[in-house]
Parts: structure tokens; C-alpha cells; sequence
């Protein structure tokens, strides 16, 4: 029996491969397979090249290549919705349909009632389901009757994570390896999901530790990412396995995980440095007190500045996480605390995260008692409780990126040539409406086209893959009309994945996508009136072609004091080799254009 485990990708802009998308959980069951002898299961785990990098549609008819019997989903908040789209085209080829993850809770009823999957695994599911692969080799349809699984017997991973650390070929993609420490947590924050179906807690014992640590560093890993939710939780353990790694000497190592700040002493935070930490990440999530009590967070934040100073001291970089949203937390009470931060000079190290309220959490269900509105899709966030409104929560990010330049919108360019399209006439728009790629870029020569060809393509090219990324970059040699590029935005902010969804809070007025992104390219001689218009209204950069050197040697100074005054980019082509400025932007040199 042949059974195809994936996890996809946290939605968001990156180059070639997205760190850390591990195929977890698939290394665990081959794991358990492998040391509990079980005959007749084949694990199938696609390549990071499919998973991370190519579409729905793509997946899917790479997923058919193999003939899976069963198909197996990991479910999170940020990939669900395409686990469903491709789901729904696997079933109708008679494919079994299985999830799991922390998306799978008994009050997320309306997952539960979708048809796209057949079989649904609550809880932990290493246990439930090898249990269920084991059953189905042999009677299948019964499971699909039942649909829904929960694991009441919590794994201890000590079993296979040694077997699981020599089987494992995750880390080539990114020399990163995870090394789960513990599993459970103690802590009954009423906000985090984390180990609600898990009553004891498991730790890695040091043995096993010490031969899978030696294990990925055989593999020439660099980076760790040591899993537990609380990494100090138990301060021997913790300083065990950091004198292990510290004795190792190796300097080019990169150590990460999470912790609680109030249970960090002096000694600690010297062992995190001299055993390879470079970043540490810990939740303060609200300097209010009184919230942190109704939380159920029971401990004290006072203590953060000071430890985060000692952190720098150590060459240690804090990424310290607030949380934006909690009732009784008031816009002013978090303009307040996003200015002590800056006044403390901690700012730039903080994240500021839109309360989520997430699946079986004590706070989701206070947000229904108190008749506070949150969104009931992912990605659930806090949309009114009785200190804010939206607007509100809006209006704290806008506050960060207006008075204190702390920004949250990302910018991006795509290095991979074969992700990069150069349309000039309509077969090349016929390649890219088919391009096989989660994320992809063009550069349209639109004088090549009318503007209704435009339209209509970037229409089919969204309905036929909503899920994806496209950064768009038009150029002409004309004014372009304002009409068209008023219809042409409007298209694009109309197909909106997570990503869009996930930094609601940010898009200020809503008019834009940030998952398909238009970009106008022009040269910095076009009519003032017209330029500043564009400006105004869109997104613009400079552009020189190929044969265009001795036009842009002569306006560099030019260039540059727009990209200081205005942050206008300028995309060059091959043939600039020579020229390193910040304000350069290079295309793939997918071929050496010139101005037509």
C-alpha cells in the first residue's frame, strides 16, 4: 500500500526553497514503520522541489505520477484551504483523502463536515494513524465510515528519534535539522493551542539527544532547531543539552529554539552564547499585568528588558513577541507599550502578532461568551472585544509603520530564472498562464498587446491558480492609461491567498493584493505630471536594458536621490556587472533584453 504524506508551505514570498518546511511528520511514520517492522506500507514524501516550489495543479498531477493509495495532509491554519483544493481532485480519482494537524478539532465543525477528506485524526497522530494505515490495508471503507479518529494514546518519541535523525534527508535543503526536545507543556495560557490533547509531558532522554544531535552533525548540518515550547523549561535538561552542544567547539553552528524569559538566570544566557545561539525567541505577548493574569500566563514580564539587554550583551539577538487584540487591551495601552519599547531601544527586536483565536482555546471560547467578534476562517483573528475594533487593531500597525518606521510590508524580487517570465507577444503569455510554479514573476512589454489582452489573461491566470504568488512588472515605452491600470490593480487585488488574508491588518486600505503584486517600470525622463501620478497610485521603479549602459552611467546621481527620497528601485539586465549600488535591482539573466 502506497501512502503519500505532505506538508505544504507557509504562504509567504522566498526564494527557491521555504527554511525549515520540513516533511515531518512523514520522517516520524517512516520512523515508527521502520523500527516496528510493518510490512506493506510504503511512505512516499514528494520533493522540496515539488512541495515548496510548484502550484496546486502541479502537485497534484505529481502526486498521481506515484499512485498513492492514500494521500495524508498535516493541517495548519495557513495551508488548509489548499490541502482542500487539491484533496477535492485527488477523491475524485478515487484516492483515500486523510488530515491531521492542529487544524482538526472537534469545534472546527464545519472542516469536520467537509467532503474533500475521508478520514480526520484529532489529537497527536504518530499512534492513530500508523493504526489506521495498518487497518486499511485490509478494510478501508469501514475507517471512511467512521471519519473521524482520536489518539488517546500520546507516542514517546524517544521510540524512533534516533532512527528518524539516520533516515532523515530533510536538512540538505537547508543544512537545518529539528531535534524535538519535549512534547507537552504545563503552561495553560488561555490564547495557545499547544498540547491541549496531551496531559503528560515527554522529553527526549540525553542518550538519544547526544546520538541524534551526532547523527545531523555527521550530515554536515549547521543549523538546529531545537522543539519544545518552553526550551528552559526543565533548567537541568536544558543546561545538559547545551554543555553537550557546547562541547562539540564547532563555531559555525546555528542553535535555535524558544523560551520563557523569567526563567533565564546569568549562567544560562553565557551557556546559550558559548553553545552557538545566536537568536533566542520568547512571548511577552502584554506588558499589562492584569491581562497577563486573565491569560492564565503566570509569570511576570518585568524582568524582560533587563534580560534582553543581557542577551545583546552576549551576542544574543531577543525576537520578542507581543500580541495584538486581547480584551481589555486598548489601542492607547498598546501605543503606550509600543512606545516604552522604543524608549528602551527593543523595538526592532519585537514582532506584534493579530490575536488569532484559535481552535479549542479557552480565550476562543471567552470571545463567544462575551460576544466578541472574531473571524470563524483562517486565519481567525480578533475583530472587536470590548477595548477595540478592527480599525483599531489597524490603526496599532499603522502606528508602528507611520511614527516609529517599523514596517511589516515585505519586499521582494525573484533571483530564480525559471520562475521568471519575459512576455512579449502571446505565446508567452500561454507559457505562463501553464507555468507550473507556486511563485513566479513577469515582465510584460505591454505596447506588444491591447490592454483588454492584459486584462483578460491576468483573469484566467488568477481564477486558474489562486493560490499562487505573482509579482507583475509592465513597461512601455507610452503613457500607459490610468484606466487600465485602475483595472488592471483592481484584478489583482481581487485573488487573495493567506498571505493576503494573514496581513489584513496591515493593508491599510485595502486595495491592494500582497500576493500578486503590479509593479510599473519607467525611465526617470517621463512627463512630471504623469510620474507623479504613478507614484501616487502605484507601484513604480526604474528600468535600464541591456543596451542602455551609457544612458544610465549618466543619471546615477539621479537614481540615487530618488531611491533615497522616494525608495524607487532600478532594475537592470545583463551587461551592469560592473555597477554595485543599493538602488540596483537585478533581473534573471534569462536574456539580455534591449529597448525596443
Amino acid at each position: 500500500m502506497k501512502v503519500l504524506i505532505l506538508n505544504l508551505p507557509l504562504p509567504e514570498f522566498y526564494q527557491k526553497y521555504q527554511k525549515g518546511n520540513h516533511q515531518l511528520f512523514a520522517e516520524y511514520i517512516e520512523s515508527l514503520i521502520l523500527t516496528q517492522q510493518i510490512k506493506d506500507i510504503q511512505i512516499i514524501k514528494l520533493s522540496r522541489d515539488i512541495i515548496d516550489r510548484l502550484n496546486n495543479r502541479s502537485i497534484i498531477s505529481e502526486i498521481m505520477s506515484y499512485k498513492p493509495d492514500i494521500v495524508c495532509f498535516s493541517s495548519y491554519l495557513w495551508n488548509i484551504d489548499r490541502n482542500i483544493q487539491i484533496a477535492s481532485v485527488l477523491k475524485t480519482f478515487g484516492i483515500t483523502t486523510i488530515t491531521g494537524g492542529p487544524e482538526i478539532q472537534f469545534d472546527n465543525k464545519e472542516l469536520l463536515d467537509n467532503r474533500s477528506f475521508d478520514i480526520f485524526v484529532v489529537g497527536e497522530g504518530e499512534n492513530i494513524f500508523l493504526q489506521i494505515l495498518i487497518k486499511a490495508k485490509n478494510n478501508i471503507e469501514s475507517l471512511k465510515e467512521q471519519r473521524v479518529f482520536v489518539n488517546n494514546c500520546p507516542i514517546n518519541f524517544n521510540d524512533f528519534i534516533v532512527e528518524y535523525s539516520t533516515l532523515s534527508n530533510q536538512y540538505s535543503f537547508d543544512k537545518l535539522a529539528y531535534i524535538e526536545i519535549e512534547r507537552g507543556c504545563p503552561f495553560k495560557c488561555k490564547f495557545c493551542a499547544y498540547g491541549k490533547s496531551r496531559t503528560a509531558i515527554t522529553e527526549i532522554d540525553f542518550d538519544k539527544f547526544t546520538k541524534v544531535f551526532d547523527t545531523f552533525l555527521t550530515k554536515n548540518v549547521t543549523e538546529f532547531y531545537l522543539l519544545s515550547p518552553t526550551l528552559n523549561r526543565n533548567k537541568a535538561n536544558f543546561r545538559k543539552y547545551l554543555e553537550y552542544i557546547k562541547k562539540t567547539k564547532n563555531n559555525e553552528l546555528k542553535i535555535f529554539g524558544e523560551l520563557r524569559i523569567e526563567l533565564l538566570d546569568d549562567f544560562d544566557i553565557n551557556l546559550l552564547k558559548e553553545s552557538g545561539f545566536n537568536c533566542i525567541e520568547f512571548g511577552v505577548q502584554t506588558l499589562k499585568e492584569e491581562n497577563l493574569t486573565n491569560l492564565n500566563r503566570k509569570s511576570k514580564n518585568s524582568s524582560f528588558k533587563e534580560f534582553s539587554y543581557k542577551l545583546l550583551e552576549a551576542g544574543i539577538t531577543p525576537i520578542i513577541d507581543f500580541i495584538v487584540g486581547f480584551p481589555d487591551e486598548s489601542y492607547l495601552d498598546l501605543t503606550k507599550t509600543i512606545d516604552y519599547l522604543d524608549e528602551a531601544n527593543l523595538l526592532n527586536y519585537c514582532n506584534f502578532y493579530h490575536l488569532q483565536l484559535l481552535h479549542s482555546t479557552d480565550l476562543k471560547e471567552e470571545f463567544i461568551n462575551n460576544n466578541y467578534i472574531f473571524q470563524k476562517k483562517s486565519p481567525y483573528f480578533a475583530i472587536k472585544t470590548n477595548k477595540m475594533n478592527f480599525n483599531d487593531i489597524k490603526n496599532v500597525y499603522l502606528y508602528l509603520d507611520k511614527e516609529k518606521d517599523f514596517s511589516y510590508i515585505e519586499e521582494f524580487y525573484f533571483e530564480n530564472k525559471e520562475e521568471f517570465y519575459i512576455i512579449k507577444n502571446n505565446d508567452d503569455l500561454q507559457i505562463l498562464l501553464e507555468t507550473p510554479y507556486y511563485k513566479s514573476c513577469s515582465l510584460i512589454l505591454i505596447d506588444n498587446f491591447s490592454y483588454q489582452e492584459i486584462l483578460t489573461f491576468f483573469n484566467q491566470f488568477f481564477i486558474k491558480n489562486p493560490e499562487i504568488f505573482h509579482i507583475s512588472y509592465i513597461y512601455s515605452t507610452k503613457k500607459i492609461d490610468f484606466s487600465f491600470l485602475q483595472s488592471l490593480n483592481d484584478i489583482f487585488a481581487s485573488y487573495k491567498n493567506f498571505y493576503d488574508l494573514y496581513r489584513e491588518s496591515i493593508n491599510y486600505f485595502s486595495s491592494f493584493s500582497f500576493s500578486k503584486v503590479l509593479n510599473i517600470l519607467v525611465k526617470p525622463n517621463i512627463p512630471k505630471k504623469y510620474f507623479e501620478t504613478l507614484l501616487d497610485n502605484y507601484s513604480i521603479d526604474f528600468v535600464f536594458f541591456s543596451n542602455e549602459k551609457e544612458i544610465f552611467k549618466k543619471q546615477i546621481n539621479l537614481l540615487q536621490k530618488f531611491f533615497d527620497e522616494e525608495e524607487i528601485n532600478t532594475f537592470i539586465f545583463a551587461g551592469f556587472e560592473e555597477f554595485d549600488y543599493k538602488f540596483l535591482k537585478r533581473f534573471p539573466e534569462v536574456e539580455c533584453l534591449n529597448t525596443r
